[in-house]
């Protein structure tokens, strides 16, 4: 079993930082489906680091329109 430390996980206020954005901008995104994949502990909300790489690395645009 692996354990994961505070440098592999976001809070949303650290997320919405990264993406300079709200942590209430992310929750809105969560309630649509959208967004980087996150997980719950009690209230408290995560965002796993590799999640957050995938959710960018999916994001990536080759071209517009």
């Amino acid at each position: 079993m692996t354990t994961t430390t505070t440098s592999e996980v976001f809070t949303p206020e650290e997320l919405a930082k990264r993406y300079d954005t709200t942590p209430p901008a992310l929750a809105a995104l969560r309630h649509k489906g959208k967004g980087p994949r996150f997980f719950k502990l009690g209230r408290r909300v995560y965002y796993r680091l590799e999640d957050v790489l995938a959710y960018e690395r999916d994001a990536i645009q080759e071209r517009t329109a």
